[in-house]
């Protein structure tokens, strides 16, 4: 039966592995949400020289006052700054640049009332202000000669810089945003030769009654604030937001009013010639600010700006701000590197994709929606949510393999956070006829609702909220969506999140299936949607999200040593699923989207087995289905190459697709080749000025295909490691401290010229066993940190017979180094 529990007692089992220890990621996350694998100190100095060439040299660059795309119900296309909590946005017109400021936590609360609403009264992030410069050159006075505006996305060291003249003096700022504190610098010189006037107005969104702004001068700084409002008072979960920003300038004398306009303050002062200043703007407030009384919960907003700003501003302070700043991005860009020399197109949309992961997540900031941090209208499409039907979690596939498990940190928590609603509407037999009311209505065992179970709808927001509440006919987004709990254990191995957090998730969303199945026949039978509004016979991606929630169950319970008693019933379920359903299309095999779908009034044959618009739907049995990849039987991934090519090269390019249908492909070894030159394409057509992937609806999703690239390099897999699993034959490629299942941290070079993968360095932060597919065909000598010759394990890969591997013990902590067998010489 193809694609049908792959995984099984493989990842998780005793069998493969023994005990974890100590060493977890989960235990070294430190204060500012960031924790190195590879602690800087021990990154050799050549070793940042190369990352520091590689990521410098690509950048965003714009020419011009326009600053297309700033405002935007979508995601910007003009240069970001994000600390995983403030997102900022270029912005500005002739003679003049703003910054646009979001907050992750600065949250309206709508859908308070039990129903979906739209507008102003949705549960969604919004903008609170920023900051915009201008000014006037002083009368009679030669201010210079004019420069054209030009502005730079340094990713390297997370800065925009940019030139311009403003009040007839051309300028330079750099503009960057502190990783630790709500702290944004620009540092302003003037290139002219006179004296410039200048004003920082500081603001809070205007426009939008519903979202009142104020101004005052506080303790000598300009302040600004914007709040939400509270739509649903009576009900004890709501809250009212409030945001305040606080401005200073360092280096000059400048005065500060309000009232000059609604929700603006004024800073102004005088910049010398050759002078330079630092305008200094702290984000205060965000969260459940006002409780739905009235009463205030946190911290004053303005009076925590002005406290953060009034330290922030003392020399010695803005030095180590600036210090931390660097030192945070060299420590992040340290965590792993690529080099594709001659994929630079591949290498740009790499770079800059794990850019925005860095700046839009981090483990002690709420997860970022659909759109990231940076939001700058009030109506961000979809409520900016946590759509759960493939977008949210998708912006996270690569984090774990790039080396930052702790970057998908909050998108585990998001799950988490709505376990209680979870739970309430599993139990809620009116919440289960939304999904279908015939079917549950013609189940009298679910009339009662199903107890200790989890059912999520299509889009959550933080603290349990929900955006967007429908289910769409399915019952998957629970499961669907437990990837990364379930892919933060795989490559941490830390058994106390998977104690914690992880298992009593899976063990929910098993009790949920263990009611809704058809247990009627021989075999259990999932009837659900195989897409938005259908309704079918074993749909492909909820039987596989189902699949994977049990496996993952009985492994975990193994592990832990928990529910011994339930094993065998769990494993029954898993055993009469059916398998993943397949048809012929095109005079090819490939995978359906169900067996069968109900129609006017019967069940039937799909008319279209695949999706006619080309989306990858029946191929998330992979990622993050769990039921097929790298080392599944050939046929199975023959199946899947074929449902790859009969959507044609549109698939490729389908807006749904770019962080699904290339690690679909290399999973299943779809040509190496093939994949990169649809993966350049698409990266060429598609990608903007500040690096991002841009179809014209989606946003941070894009993210995800990091996953792909790094899968072509280092594949995990029926824990089996591989590395250049699916590369281009002849072409150069290397990596450094990639990240794989088990917690194993690897480096590996393939030579182009020669053909050959040079060495292999591995370092076990859990002391597992550790099987690797041998990419020599001398064999493989493998040494530890002491140079001592190990003894291995000589044995085949799953299902591929002639492909040899070996498997050796690891302790905690120690470094292999896997080298080409050299026969002894003898005489």
């Amino acid at each position: 039966m193809p694609g049908i529990n792959r995984r099984r007692f493989l990842t998780w089992s005793a069998g493969v592995g023994a005990a974890m220890y100590g060493n977890s990621i989960g235990d070294a996350v430190a204060a500012d949400g960031y924790a190195s694998p590879t602690p800087v100190a021990h990154t050799a100095t050549e070793d940042w020289a190369k990352i520091r060439t590689i990521v410098g040299d690509i950048f965003g660059e714009w020419n011009g006052d326009g600053y297309s795309g700033a405002y935007t119900d979508k995601m910007p296309d003009t240069a970001l700054l994000g600390n995983g909590d403030v997102g900022v946005t270029s912005a500005g017109a002739v003679g003049q640049k703003t910054f646009l400021i979001s907050k992750s936590d600065f949250i309206s609360a709508g859908n308070l009332r039990g129903k979906f609403n739209s507008g102003d009264d949705t549960t969604k992030p919004l903008p609170i202000g920023g900051i915009t410069i201008k000014g006037n050159a002083v009368p009679g006075t030669d201010a210079g000669e004019a420069v054209s505006t030009y502005e730079k996305q340094d990713i390297l060291n997370a800065a925009i810089e940019t030139s311009m003249t403003i009040g007839g003096v051309p300028v330079a700022m750099e503009t960057w945003l502190a990783s630790k504190k709500n702290v944004m610098v620009t540092t302003l010189t003037s290139r002219g030769d006179g004296p410039v006037d200048l004003e920082v107005s500081t603001w809070g969104k205007s426009g939008n009654s519903h979202f009142p702004v104020a101004s005052r001068v506080e303790s000598h700084f300009a302040t600004a604030t914007r709040s939400t409002f509270n739509n649903a008072p009576e009900n004890p979960k709501s809250w009212r937001s409030q945001a305040a920003l606080a401005t200073a300038i360092v280096g000059a004398e400048g005065t500060a009013s309000a009232g000059s306009a609604e929700g603006a303050a004024v800073t102004k002062f005088t910049l010398s010639p050759g002078e330079t200043v630092h305008l200094v703007t702290t984000v205060g407030g965000g969260g459940k600010t006002f409780g739905p009384d009235g009463s205030l919960l946190t911290a004053d907003p303005t009076a925590e700006a002005v406290r953060l700003l009034a330290g922030a501003i003392e020399p010695k302070r803005l030095a180590a701000l600036k210090a931390e700043h660097a030192k945070w991005w060299k420590r992040f860009w340290s965590a792993s590197y690529i080099d594709l020399p001659n994929r630079p197109e591949v290498q740009k949309y790499y770079y800059g994709a794990q850019y925005l992961l860095g700046s839009t997540a981090r483990a002690s900031a709420l997860a970022p929606g659909l759109y990231g941090i940076w939001h700058t209208t009030d109506n961000p499409s979809w409520s900016s949510d946590y759509h759960l039907n493939y977008n949210f979690i998708a912006t996270f596939y690569g984090t774990n393999s790039s080396n930052r498990p702790q970057l998908s940190l909050p998108a585990c928590e998001a799950m988490l956070s709505f376990v209680p609603e979870g739970t309430a509407r599993a139990a809620d037999p009116a919440q289960l006829r939304r999904i279908n009311s015939s079917f549950v209505d013609g189940r009298p065992d679910l009339q009662g609702g199903i107890a200790d179970a989890l059912l999520y709808p299509v889009g959550i927001g933080p603290w349990g909220t929900v955006s967007d509440d429908t289910y769409l006919s399915e019952a998957l987004c629970a499961s669907y969506s437990a990837y990364p709990l379930i892919q933060y254990y795989h490559y941490t191995q830390d058994k106390k999140y998977l104690e914690d957090n992880v298992y009593d998730y899976l063990k929910r969303c098993v009790n949920f299936y263990d009611a809704w199945l058809d247990k009627s026949g021989d075999s259990h039978t999932l009837y659900a949607g195989y897409n938005e509004g259908s309704w079918a016979i074993n749909p492909a991606v909820e039987l596989a999200a189902l699949k994977n929630v049990i496996t993952e169950l009985i492994n975990a319970s193994v592990v832990l040593g928990k529910d011994a008693d339930r094993r065998e019933h769990w494993s029954e379920i898993l055993d009469r699923l059916a398998p993943q359903p397949t048809a012929t299309w095109k005079d090819k095999k490939v995978y359906a989207l169900a067996e069968k779908e109900w129609k006017n009034g019967e069940w039937v044959a799909l008319a279209n087995p695949v999706p006619g618009d080309g989306n990858i739907i029946p191929l998330d049995i992979v990622v993050p289905g769990g039921q097929l990849g790298y080392y599944s039987p050939s046929e199975d991934l023959q199946i899947a190459r074929n449902t790859i090519d009969v959507f044609g090269d549109n698939a490729w390019r389908q807006i749904n697709n770019f962080p699904r249908i290339f690690n679909d492909a290399v999973q299943s070894r779809y040509p190496a080749d093939a994949v990169l030159g649809h993966l350049t394409s698409t990266i060429s057509a598609q990608i903007k000025p500040n690096l991002r992937i841009s179809d014209g609806v989606h946003g941070v999703e894009k993210i995800g295909a990091t996953a792909a690239i790094n899968n072509m390099l280092l594949m995990s897999d029926q824990s089996v490691l591989k590395v250049f699993p699916n590369w281009v034959q002849g072409e150069d490629a290397s990596f450094s401290r990639l990240r794989a299942e088990g917690a194993f941290v690897v480096s590996a070079a393939y030579d182009g010229e020669a053909d050959a993968v040079s060495q292999v360095t591995i370092t076990s932060e859990a002391g597992k066993p550790l099987t690797f597919a041998v990419p020599w065909d001398e064999g493989v000598d493998v040494f530890n940190s002491a140079g001592a010759k190990m003894v291995t394990r000589r044995g085949t890969v799953p299902n591929w017979p002639n492909e040899s591997a070996v498997t050796f013990d690891t302790v905690a902590g120690g470094t292999y180094t896997l080298r080409k067998h050299v026969p002894k010489r003898h005489g």
